[in-house]
């Protein structure tokens, strides 16, 4: 079973190991190779530059370690998949394409995806489903 821990779970200063590595992301990879453990993942990737990204990409390979999971979408203040709006397509799509380029950098495969808040101006009553 592979296990990777986090190195920016909920900021991007947010580190797992610091006592035992620092706050620098590439420690971070040293300390976690280190410890057996087979990748990291990163919900702030997207948030670090281009050169922290290929460093933490170069790390990875050099450790022989995967990147697991990182954030699509860090879109939290408006509608996103639940709007039919042109911008949320285009704020989607534009956020794909930017996931896209940090995979590249990190050999990354997985992502999670945020579905955004609530559109209000959508229609939620469910006539004849089973949430009447």
């Amino acid at each position: 079973m592979k296990f990777a821990p986090h190195i920016g779970l909920s900021s991007p200063e947010d580190f797992m190991f610091p006592a035992s590595a620092g706050n620098d992301p590439i420690d971070q990879i040293k300390f976690i190779a280190d410890q057996g453990f087979a990748g990291i993942e990163d919900n702030f990737l997207k948030l670090r530059s281009v050169e922290v990204q290929e460093k933490i990409g170069k790390e990875l390979v050099k450790h022989n370690l995967e990147m697991g999971c990182f954030v699509n979408n860090l879109i939290f203040d408006r509608p996103t998949f639940v709007s039919d709006s042109k911008e949320a397509r285009e704020d989607l799509l534009q956020q794909l394409k930017e996931t896209i380029e940090v995979a590249k950098r990190v050999d990354g495969k997985y992502t999670t995806t945020l579905s955004g808040v609530l559109d209000p101006t959508l229609d939620r009553d469910y006539p004849n489903s089973q949430y009447d």
